[in-house]
């Protein structure tokens, strides 16, 4: 079954109680708790998917600790989407389902089927699957009204393009982010850096990146092994651009310092795409899309970044 650990780590079939014996929580979040059963349960799915693709264990606490930010973060977002009154319709739901199951390549039988040999039932898979729409809802409702894409910003974008061929290419980068408080101190700033560049020498010694990146990164994609996916240059941070342009595969950059802290990249594979045969307004909606998913991942860290500073969190 191929879906990645962003969507399967987030399955937990043990649910928070409203009583719970004090030495299993593992957190409060504002009024809600995350139980030690709970982070166990995406713990050992998450080893179970590495020891498959044969990626060096991380170390047992540091992903403890990496599961559990991650489900401080859903948590922050679920709430939201009740506050705003959210809800999962029956037709959503059964959308979501066939999306994921051709992404994989199944029927949505057989995308129970595989989700069952995982643990889970057809009820508590569905329960997390609306989770994560959700999230997607109330992200859309909070994020994307701070998005605005110029006509200048796509207008560049394409007199870019018509001067260089690897417009034509995609790029997946891997990224391991070492964060930044806001309004950092210099010291902050200075241990940050360093912390960055022992990233970037434990790398050079041979250390796995997907393995570190599960240990050490702060970015939204930790648990995936900092792999952002296939992206064309539009499509990537920014400051990665003029790294990752230049890249061989397998090749590491860094320390990129960006707002949020520094980040280490790997260049794991560059794939030719046809180019678009589209109309040019055609061609201008690509480009628009390609920005927007950019600016929106970033809005989207902000915004987190944003709840997780408004609200009451407890780690024991």
């Amino acid at each position: 079954m191929i879906v990645s650990l962003g969507l399967l780590a987030s399955f937990t079939i043990a649910q928070a109680q409203a009583a719970q014996p004090l030495d299993s929580i593992a957190a409060v979040v504002n009024d809600q708790v995350i139980t030690n059963a709970e982070i166990n349960t995406k713990v050992n799915l998450i080893e179970s998917q590495l020891q498959a693709s044969n990626t060096p264990m991380p170390n047992p606490a540091a992903l403890r600790t990496q599961v559990l930010q991650q489900m401080i973060n859903e948590t922050l977002q679920l709430q939201m989407a009740s506050r705003y009154h959210l809800k999962v319709s029956k037709e959503q739901l059964e959308q979501a389902l066939q999306h994921v199951a051709e992404q994989n390549g199944l029927t949505v039988e057989e995308l129970y089927q595989s989700a069952e040999k995982n643990g889970f039932t057809v009820a508590s898979f569905n329960k997390e699957l609306k989770k994560e729409i959700l999230m997607q809802m109330v992200q859309q409702q909070a994020v994307s009204s701070r998005i605005s894409i110029s006509e200048e910003e796509v207008d560049d974008y394409l007199a870019n393009l018509s001067k260089n061929q690897q417009g034509n290419s995609e790029y997946d980068v891997a990224d391991i982010l070492i964060t930044l408080p806001d309004s950092p101190t210099p010291e902050q700033v200075q241990q940050a850096e360093s912390n960055a560049l022992k990233v970037v020498q434990q790398l050079k010694q041979g250390t796995n990146f997907k393995q570190l990146a599960i240990e050490v990164s702060g970015g939204a994609q930790a648990l995936q092994g900092g792999d952002l996916g296939w992206r064309k240059l539009a499509e990537l941070p920014t400051p990665f651009v003029p790294y990752a342009e230049k890249m061989k595969a397998n090749q590491v950059a860094g320390p990129i310092r960006t707002p949020n802290g520094f980040h280490v990249i790997k260049l794991l594979g560059v794939r030719s795409v046809a180019d678009s045969q589209g109309t040019p307004d055609e061609q201008r909606k690509q480009v628009e899309e390609m920005i927007y998913e950019r600016e929106f991942n970033q809005a989207l860290l902000n915004w987190i970044a944003q709840l997780r500073a408004q609200a009451y969190i407890k780690i024991y």
